[in-house]
């Protein structure tokens, strides 16, 4: 058998997981880690391999850097150095910035020499390991680095023109902007299905189903794409998204369109979600979801035809022998839960940010979530954008209104 490639575990084959300790130990100020630092390094490991095997039997998974922060603070409260806030962080610091074994360098150096391809296969998350790679100085002797924390993310491209980002609703995948394609002629569309939606991947972790994880995701799929700039159409949740790139990488933006979404939301249209995110539909065909949907629809979505609903229902379930199941994975539902327990931050900064690019910014006449107030305010202060109150829509409207699509045009008119 003729040897190729050389796949190595990461923490503990390569990276030496005592160097956070040891190098901590030797900074001035940190007399009572240099007299246990051996200690809290062992126990560190020791701890950090049992809950990652302790996870692992009672499928309870978490993301390998949350095993290591736990696994420190047990090392720390078993060595009597508990109570330093600070060293704590300063070693979980220095664990992204691991030194590799001193033979190391060399060890891989001579593989590549002999013609044979390396590369890492680690349950570290892909930015430890980015990170941990980086600051060795290895990246040059890799072929790749693999991290099990990767999940694959679908999207659909198609179309030459200005490049137009499409993203979803918290439920939904790219199918959302299936009716609002035809009418964006000249226009490349890319439609990103977030993790754990649509044909994309379910994590491994439900708590990466977040708004920062997916704005990275979009961020990595433009990355891949090679595109230096797109203009994000953002429904619902695809918009705080957006504004939340114009506030942090506003340079990768040629323009936001917002759909039913802004800076507040109303507490009732969350309420309305909690009620059935994650939750198996009662109904067992998609013919009865879809009569259901269009029953308690009726009076926030008026002259929406029967075949509008059975396309809708069409996203929102996939028939089985048992029935209907969730098109998405179910743990969507206690990623939000967890989210929903923080402090709301003030938003409108996000939204500010999004000032000097052009912009459009839709509304449901019935929307639950964005209030015709906080509208108001949104085009007060950004008022070259494209406004429009969509009649007889709720949250969302569906995009190929003859309203919706004027200004989605003027909008993308003021970018080309």
């Amino acid at each position: 058998m003729t040897i190729k490639i050389c796949v190595f575990d990461a923490y503990g084959t390569l990276f030496d997981v005592g160097a956070a300790a040891r190098i901590a130990a030797g900074e001035e100020g940190r007399d009572a880690l240099a007299a246990k630092w051996p200690e809290v390094a062992e126990y560190w490991r020791q701890k950090q391999l049992q809950y990652t095997w302790l996870r692992a039997v009672t499928d309870n998974h978490t993301d390998f850097w949350s095993v290591t922060k736990d696994g420190l603070d047990w090392a720390l409260e078993r060595t009597g150095l508990g109570e330093d806030l600070e060293l704590r962080e300063r070693l979980l610091a220095l664990y992204w910035e691991l030194q590799v074994y001193k033979e190391v360098p060399m060890m891989l150096a001579q593989l590549k020499a002999a013609g044979l391809q390396t590369a890492i296969l680690s349950n570290g998350a892909p930015d430890m390991l980015d990170g941990a790679v980086s600051s060795a100085g290895i990246e040059t002797y890799l072929d790749a680095v693999l991290s099990v924390e990767d999940v694959g993310v679908h999207f659909e491209d198609a179309g030459a023109g200005l490049p137009i980002l499409c993203l979803s609703g918290l439920t939904r995948d790219a199918r959302d902007f299936e009716y609002v394609i035809p009418h964006l002629t000249g226009c490349r569309v890319i439609r990103l299905d977030y993790r754990g939606r649509g044909k994309s991947d379910w994590a491994p972790d439900p708590m990466s189903y977040n708004l920062q994880r997916e704005a990275l995701d979009a961020i990595e799929l433009l990355d891949h794409l090679g595109l230096e700039k797109v203009a994000v159409l953002g429904t619902s949740r695809g918009g705080l998204i957006a504004m939340g790139l114009a506030a942090t990488l506003k340079e990768r933006l040629l323009g936001v369109a917002l759909n039913d979404i802004g800076p507040e939301l109303d507490p009732k249209g969350l309420d309305a979600i909690m009620v059935y995110l994650g939750v198996k539909p009662r109904a067992n065909t998609l013919a009865e979801a879809s009569a259901g949907l269009a029953y308690v629809m009726r009076e926030k979505f008026l002259n929406v035809p029967q075949s509008r609903w059975d396309q809708e229902v069409a996203k929102f379930f996939v028939q089985t022998d048992d029935g209907l199941a969730l098109s998405y994975d179910p743990k969507l539902r206690d990623a939000v839960e967890v989210a929903s327990q923080a402090d709301m931050p003030d938003l409108w900064p996000f939204f500010d940010a999004l000032a000097g690019l052009p912009c459009a910014i839709i509304r449901g006449a019935n929307s639950d979530l964005l209030a015709q107030t906080t509208y108001d305010e949104m085009m007060i202060r950004l008022p070259d954008a494209h406004g429009v109150v969509v009649k007889d829509r709720a949250h969302v409207p569906f995009l190929d209104e003859p309203e919706a699509v004027e200004a989605l045009q003027g909008w993308i008119g003021d970018m080309t």
